[in-house]
C-alpha cells in the first residue's frame, strides 16, 4: 500500500474519530440540557400546581367584614394576577427551551435555560410569598373547623344531661328541644356557608350556636331554682298577702294609700309572664326577676301587715298618750300651787318661765290628741302616720314627765327637810327627856355631875332647830346641818348614859349577890370592897370587873348566871 493510500486511511480515521467524538459531545450537551429541563419542569409543575386561586377565593370570602384585612387581600390579588401572568409567560419560555434542544441548538437552548431558571426562581418567590399570606386563611378555616367539631361534641354532651334530668325540666323541655333543634340547623347552616366559601356567615352561625348552648346550659342550671320560686315559694307568698289584705280589710283597717289590689294583679302577671319564660326555657337571665317580684311582694305583705299592727296599736298608744298627758297635768298642777304658796318660805328657784312654756305645751298636747282621736274615727288617713304622730307626743310627754318630776323633787325635799326636821326635834326632845329621867331616877354616884353640861348642850340644838324652823325664808342647808349634829350629838349621849346606867346596875347586881359570901371567904369581902370603892368614885367599868372576876372565883363559868338569877328572884 502506497503511502497516498495509507494517509487516506489516516485522515478519514481522523475524520471518523473527531465525528465520534462530536457526537459523544453533542450528546452530552443534549443529555444535560434535558437534565435541566426536566428538573425546571418539576419546579415549574409545583409553582403551577400551588392553588392560589381557591386559597384567594377563601381569603376574599373571610376578609369581607374587615376593611383593613379586605384591602390587604386585593392588594395580594393583584400580586397573583402579576404571578400567573408570569407563570404563562415561563411556560412559553419552557417550551421554547424544549423545542431548541429538540432542534439540537444547544447554544440557544443554554442561553434560553439561564432566562427560565431566572424567571423560574422569580416566580418560586412571587408564588411562595403569596401562599404564605393567603395560608393563614386556611389555617382560620382550619379553626372554623375545629370550633365547629368542639361544638358538636359539646352539643352531644347537652343533649345526653338534657335526657338525663329531662324529670326535673319537665316544665321546660319543649322549649329546650325547640332551642336544640335551632343548634342543629346552625350546624347544617353553617356547613352550607362553609362549602359556599362564606367564611363570615359560617363564623356568625358558630357564635350564634356557642350563644345557644350556653343558653341551654344556663337554663338547666336555673329552671329547677326558676320552678321552685315561681310554682311553690312565689304562689304562697301571693296567698299569703291575699289573706292578710283580706283579715286587715275585715277588721276596718285603712289601705286605699297602698293599692294593694293593683299591687297583687301585677305582681301575678309578672309572675304568669315568668312562667311562660320557664316554659318556653327562657330563665337564663330569669332568677333576676323572680327575686324582684319576691322583693315587692315581701314588701307589700310587710307594708300592710304594719299597718294592720299600727291599726291594733293605735288605740292603746293614745290611751298612753292619755295616761301621759295626765300625769304631765297633775304634776304640773301640783308644782304650780306649792310654787306660788312656798316660793319664798323655801326660797325656791325662779320655775316661772319653765312654768308658762309647760302651760303652752300641755295646750299643744291637748290639742293633738283630739286631732288623732278624730282621725282614728274618721278611719281616713293610715294608722302608720297616727301611730307615728301618737309614738312622738308619748316621747315628749315622757321627757317633760321627767323634767317635772325633778323640779317636784327638789320642792318635795325642800319641805320634806322642814317636815323631818320638825319631827326629829320632837323625837330628840323627847331623847333628852328620857335621859334626864334615868340620870334623875338612878341617880349614881358622878353621873349627875358629868352629864349636866352635856344635857343642856343638847337643850340648846333642840333650841337653835326650832329657831332656824321660824326663819322666812328657811336656811334649809344650815337647818339639815344643823339636825345631823343634834342627832348625832344627842343619840350618843342616850347611848352612853344607857351603857353607864346598865353597867351600874350590873356592879350593884354582883355586889349584891357576893355579900352572901363575904363572910364565909375573906378574899370575896376583900374584893367586893375595891368594887364598891371604884363604884362611888365612878369607876362602873373597873367595879364591874372586880366584881365578876371574884363571882367567877366561887362559880367558874356560872357567875353571870348565877348573878342574873340573883337579880331576878330579888326583883
Amino acid at each position: 500500500m502506497d503511502t497516498n493510500i495509507q494517509l487516506v486511511i489516516v485522515l478519514i480515521i481522523l475524520l471518523m474519530a473527531a465525528l465520534v467524538a462530536l457526537i459523544l459531545v453533542r450528546n452530552a450537551h443534549s443529555a444535560a440540557l434535558k437534565k435541566d429541563l426536566e428538573d425546571i419542569n418539576v419546579r415549574f409543575n409545583r409553582v403551577r400546581t400551588i392553588p392560589l386561586a381557591f386559597k384567594l377565593n377563601k381569603a376574599q370570602a373571610m376578609a369581607k367584614i374587615n376593611e383593613e384585612t379586605s384591602a390587604k387581600v386585593e392588594e395580594y390579588y393583584s400580586k397573583y394576577e402579576e404571578a400567573q401572568k408570569n407563570i404563562d409567560r415561563l411556560q412559553s419560555l419552557i417550551e421554547g427551551l424544549e423545542d431548541d434542544i429538540a432542534s439540537k441548538k444547544y447554544q440557544d437552548a443554554k442561553k434560553a435555560l439561564l432566562v427560565v431558571k431566572e424567571n423560574l426562581k422569580d416566580s418560586e418567590e412571587e408564588v411562595k410569598n403569596i401562599d404564605e399570606f393567603l395560608e393563614q386563611f386556611s389555617k382560620q378555616e382550619s379553626i372554623q373547623r375545629e370550633d365547629s367539631n368542639r361544638l358538636k361534641e359539646e352539643f352531644r354532651e347537652l343533649k345526653l344531661q338534657v335526657e338525663k334530668d329531662a324529670p326535673n325540666l319537665s316544665i321546660a323541655l319543649e322549649g329546650i328541644e325547640e332551642k336544640l333543634q335551632a343548634c342543629e340547623e346552625g350546624f347544617s347552616s353553617f356547613e352550607e356557608w362553609m362549602y359556599a366559601n362564606e367564611f363570615v356567615n359560617a363564623q356568625k352561625d358558630l357564635d350564634s350556636i356557642s350563644e345557644q348552648i350556653k343558653d341551654i346550659k344556663d337554663n338547666i342550671v336555673a329552671i329547677p331554682e326558676c320552678v321552685k320560686e315561681a310554682k311553690g315559694v312565689l304562689p304562697l307568698m301571693m296567698d299569703e298577702l291575699k289573706r292578710a289584705y283580706a283579715l286587715a280589710s275585715q277588721r276596718g283597717v285603712y289601705l286605699k294609700h297602698l293599692d294593694v289590689e293593683k299591687k297583687i294583679s301585677d305582681l301575678q302577671n309578672r309572675l304568669n309572664v315568668a312562667l311562660k319564660a320557664i316554659a318556653e326555657a327562657d330563665c337564663a337571665s330569669l332568677l333576676n326577676d323572680l327575686k324582684a317580684i319576691k322583693n315587692e311582694l315581701k314588701e307589700t305583705t310587710d307594708t300592710l301587715n304594719d299597718e294592720d299592727a299600727a291599726y291594733q296599736d293605735c288605740k292603746k298608744a293614745l290611751n298612753l298618750v292619755n295616761k301621759n298627758l295626765n300625769e304631765v297635768k297633775r304634776l304640773y298642777n301640783y308644782i304650780d300651787t306649792v310654787y306660788h304658796r312656798e316660793q319664798e318660805r323655801y326660797n325656791l328657784e325662779d320655775l316661772k318661765l319653765v312654768l308658762e312654756e309647760q302651760s303652752e305645751r300641755n295646750g299643744n298636747y291637748e290639742k293633738a290628741y283630739n286631732e288623732l282621736s278624730s282621725l282614728i274615727a274618721k278611719n281616713d288617713t293610715p294608722a302608720t302616720l297616727i301611730l307615728k304622730r301618737a309614738q312622738n307626743i308619748y316621747e315628749a310627754t315622757l321627757k317633760d314627765i321627767e323634767l317635772l318630776q325633778k323640779h317636784k323633787q327638789n320642792i318635795d325635799k325642800t319641805s320634806g327637810d322642814e317636815a323631818r326636821a320638825v319631827s326629829q326635834v320632837m323625837k330628840l326632845q323627847v331623847v333628852l327627856n328620857e335621859v334626864e329621867v334615868k340620870i334623875v331616877e338612878y341617880r349614881l354616884p358622878a353621873i349627875s355631875s358629868s352629864y349636866k353640861d352635856d344635857l343642856a348642850k343638847g337643850h340648846e340644838y333642840i333650841k337653835n332647830i326650832k329657831e332656824l324652823l321660824s326663819e322666812v325664808p328657811l336656811r334649809i342647808n344650815i337647818l339639815n346641818t344643823t339636825l345631823d349634829e343634834a342627832i348625832d350629838y344627842i343619840y350618843k349621849l342616850y347611848n352612853n348614859v344607857n351603857n353607864v346606867v346598865g353597867m351600874a346596875l350590873m356592879v350593884e347586881n354582883a355586889i349584891v349577890f357576893g355579900n352572901k359570901y363575904r363572910s364565909t371567904y375573906p378574899e370575896v369581902d376583900r374584893e367586893l370592897s375595891r368594887a364598891e370603892f371604884a363604884y362611888l368614885n365612878g369607876e362602873y367599868t373597873q367595879a364591874l370587873t372586880i366584881a365578876i372576876s371574884c363571882m367567877e372565883s366561887l362559880f367558874p363559868q356560872q357567875a353571870d348566871n348565877k348573878i342574873l338569877e340573883n337579880a331576878k328572884n330579888a326583883g
